[in-house]
């Protein structure tokens, strides 16, 4: 029998307890099971994911989960070199995650949401991935382009800044674009500055640039159970006359959230 997914628990002299889950990609030699551990063990110690036990570690188990028969894993009849370049990456995550402790080592994924940077985590790497594929593909139908209400179309933009990039979208006369309650635009863009880099090369928008076409608005109204109130913005694509279109997103002013490159 082969296992899908581990399951190491702690248990702590106060009672409290630890967990953490691990994907297996292939069944895992004694040595590799004891590093690993020994890893998961060193990291909650240290309190690398959070604060560390308050009392000593007293009980250790492992448990197997999602069992199948040896060899009933349906693989393809022959290693692609997709397949070669995961399986190192795969042991290049192992040896850096022996270096630097459980859970210090995180993985991209596609997560279901309505917009490319709510779409995008980290996730640490080893534990399962729901909603996901590997490589980032999304496997679950609300998270397909699209399918959620308000998502916006594809393609998606190929660099998402870390943190969203003021902007300036005026019109004609020169005043500056709106987005009414209904969603609208209260006139046409017409020219676009960005007052701060996008972190690619060739790309400086700080000077303006004439807008030659855009899509949407895309209104966002979300949130409205929180506590702090709901978050509303609306998004517009912008397809420049010189450099790349722009995802662009109005959230009190506007800025840009995306770049299509």
């Amino acid at each position: 029998m082969v296992a899908g997914r581990l399951r190491v628990e702690a248990g702590c002299e106060d009672g409290s307890d630890l967990s953490r889950f691990w994907m297996l990609e292939s069944a895992p030699t004694s040595a590799e099971l004891r590093d690993r551990v020994r890893w998961q063990l060193e990291g909650w110690l240290a309190g690398r994911a959070g604060q560390p036990p308050a009392s000593a570690l007293v009980r250790l188990s492992l448990t197997a989960m999602e069992l199948s028969a040896a060899g009933s894993a349906q693989t393809g009849l022959w290693a692609g070199p997709d397949e070669q370049v995961r399986r190192r990456a795969y042991r290049a995550a192992q040896r850096v995650e022996s270096l630097l402790g459980a859970g210090e080592v995180r993985l991209p994924v596609v997560v279901p949401g309505r917009d490319p940077r709510s779409r995008g985590v980290l996730m640490t790497w080893g534990e399962e991935v729901t909603g996901a594929g590997q490589g980032g593909e999304d496997l679950t139908g609300p998270a397909r382009e699209g399918a959620w209400e308000g998502a916006l179309p594809s393609p998606s933009p190929a660099l998402v800044p870390a943190t969203p990039v003021p902007a300036q979208l005026r019109d004609a006369q020169g005043k500056e674009v709106e987005v009414d309650a209904q969603g609208q635009l209260g006139s046409d863009p017409h020219r676009v500055t960005v007052t701060g880099l996008l972190g690619a090369e060739g790309v400086d928008l700080r000077q303006g640039v004439q807008v030659r076409a855009w899509a949407g608005p895309w209104p966002v109204d979300e949130g409205w159970w929180r506590q702090q109130g709901p978050s509303r913005r609306a998004y517009l694509q912008v397809l420049t006359e010189q450099g790349p279109a722009l995802l662009l997103v109005r959230a009190g002013r506007w800025w840009v959230d995306g770049v299509y490159c």
